[in-house]
């Protein structure tokens, strides 16, 4: 079952630790551009407050003036510098962690990413990666203002130590409430994101399953209930978590009056020498509300980023406990494994699937079975006894919980898994086709076309500019281009599950009688999974399962 990242994330997860982290000496960068804007915007205040004094003066304050254009020409300036960097180095931070991300996907093994989920992946890789993106600007404007905040602070103290006092116990006393409040925000957040993923999970089973569904009307209206119930729970989550923030906001708006409202009424009353500087404190304060306000209604989206860039170092923690190598793991290179093997033994291996709970729900061995260069191996059984795990086990897609594998002679293990697993070319039931050759840098056109012909496809699609122009085949029609793809592959190597389903008569005949002769005279081996006994003495061995074990199996003469 897949294991639920945003379970695991809890309390705080450090938006400013990730982009810090990943971008160095950059983010010091954009911390001093955004302490020249917030020094810029204070002196603004001052001056402004100054050239007010001088208002009635007959003498125009020219130093004032040009004192204002010098601060505005920094704000600007600086401001303009801190939105354009922030917005690359947060670009360069996603795309690091994507890469990196992808990097240590790559290198994982086949259970890790069933453990973890499809769901979770691709939130994290593109909805929770985009979050932050989108925050770039949020975060370089609200570090602006809170330094902002800082030095019009700073100039209230010069202006009267009472009112900066009073300001600032109203104003602790807001932000202490106000985060009390957030917890219950950050906790909707979680159960939102949560339930973003599991809407994310029932459409892809509708769109999977979209031919399954629309066959049988019950089943379609069943899952069509289920995603109206999940996307009603998500519009909940996401309503009580806006209407938090929305109540968090108006709490916040609400101390700003009243801290000036106690500026006004309350301090000229305690004390009466107070009313000559009670213009520009006014005015100081109504020059923060912005900056204050601005900060303030960041945090939602703040709070967003911060549970997506936990979410991130969550998904990179689970790769690297689940994965022995993540994304360090040796590489076979190109070409290993061509060479050839004489024998591979699987010796009492096992291999089991369990339930989130623990329990073990289907094991596969103990099992012992050799391979030896060149024959046809044929694999039988029923569905569901463990032919299809036997070959992720093979391959080594599955590693093997007990007992060892040995290819002539060498266990294999972490370490050589990857030049191991490049002796197989394979079609799993659930194989998947690329549009591009990936790794076939020198495939001939004129190869890749004889081959489409031969597997009588050539007329759905052909091979143009490394890519073929059509994907959209007939399931019988993908298994032929699938084996074109393998072929051109030519590894020592061919493990098929189930190819000769799906397709017509004559081309089952073609695989059996033509294709699987051809490739043993060539010294290929071939491990296939199959129920066409018509052809079982094509193989030089048949081996049959039942509930995860070989069983006795005597082959008609």
């Amino acid at each position: 079952m897949p294991m639920r990242l945003a379970d695991r994330v809890r309390g705080r997860s450090d938006l400013l630790d990730l982009v810090f982290s990943e971008s160095g000496e950059i983010g010091r960068e954009l911390f001093i551009a955004a302490a020249a804007s917030g020094l810029a915007n204070a002196g603004i205040l001052a001056i402004v407050n100054s050239a007010a004094q001088q208002a009635s003066s007959e003498t125009p304050g020219i130093r004032l003036l040009g004192l204002f254009v010098v601060a505005m020409a920094i704000y600007i300036h600086s401001l303009r510098f801190t939105f354009r960097r922030a917005n690359e180095v947060f670009a360069d931070v996603i795309h690091r962690v994507r890469v990196r991300l992808a990097n240590k996907i790559r290198h994982s093994e086949l259970v890790t990413l069933e453990r973890i989920g499809i769901g979770p992946i691709y939130n994290v890789m593109s909805q929770q990666t985009h979050v932050i993106t989108e925050t770039a600007m949020l975060i370089s404007g609200s570090l602006q203002a809170s330094i902002m905040i800082v030095f019009a602070s700073l100039y209230i103290i010069v202006l009267s130590v009472p009112a900066f006092l009073l300001t600032t116990v109203l104003l602790g006393v807001g932000v202490w409430m106000y985060r009390e409040r957030q917890t219950e925000a950050r906790t909707s957040i979680q159960q939102a994101t949560q339930k973003d993923i599991e809407f994310f999970d029932t459409v892809t089973h509708a769109l999977r399953g979209f031919k399954e569904t629309k066959l049988n009307e019950p089943r379609a209206r069943d899952l069509y209930t289920d995603l109206a119930e999940v996307s009603a729970q998500q519009r909940t989550l996401h309503a009580a978590t806006t209407e938090i923030f929305t109540q968090n906001y108006i709490f916040s708006q609400s101390v700003f009056y009243v801290v000036i409202a106690a500026i006004v009424f309350l301090l000229p009353r305690l004390l009466p020498t107070y009313g000559e500087n009670l213009s520009q404190i006014t005015t100081a304060i109504l020059f923060i509300v912005g900056p204050l306000s601005m900060v303030v209604s960041s945090v939602p989206q703040f709070a967003n980023a911060n549970l997506a860039a936990g979410q991130i170092r969550e998904l990179e923690r689970t790769l690297d406990e689940l994965n022995q190598w993540g994304e360090e793991a040796p590489d076979a290179g190109l070409g290993a494994g061509k060479a050839g093997f004489e024998r591979i033994e699987l010796d009492e291996i096992t291999f089991s699937y369990y339930a989130p709970a623990g329990e073990t729900l289907f094991t596969v061995g103990p099992a012992s079975l050799s391979l030896d260069a060149g024959e046809i191996l044929f694999i039988i059984g029923g569905n569901g006894s463990g032919k299809t795990t036997l070959l992720n086990v093979l391959t080594y897609l599955y590693p093997p919980e007990s007992g060892v594998i040995r290819c002539d002679g060498v266990e294999i293990d972490g370490e050589n898994a990857s030049e191991y697993r490049s002796l197989f070319a394979a079609i799993f039931a659930d194989f998947h086709l690329f549009e591009k050759l990936y790794g076939l840098y020198d495939a001939d056109p004129e190869g890749v076309e004889a081959l489409l012909q031969q597997m009588q496809i050539a007329d759905k699609t052909s091979f143009v500019d490394d890519r073929f122009t059509e994907l959209d085949l007939s399931t019988g029609q993908k298994k032929r281009l699938a084996l074109v793809i393998t072929l051109l592959d030519d590894r020592p190597i061919f493990v098929f599950d189930e190819l000769a389903a799906d397709q017509d008569p004559a081309f089952r005949r073609f695989l059996y009688e033509e294709l699987l002769p051809n490739l043993k005279r060539r010294g290929k081996t071939i491990v296939a999974v199959t129920h066409d006994d018509r052809y079982f003495g094509i193989a030089d061995r048949v081996v049959k399962m039942e509930y995860g074990k070989f069983v006795p199996y005597t082959q008609p003469s």
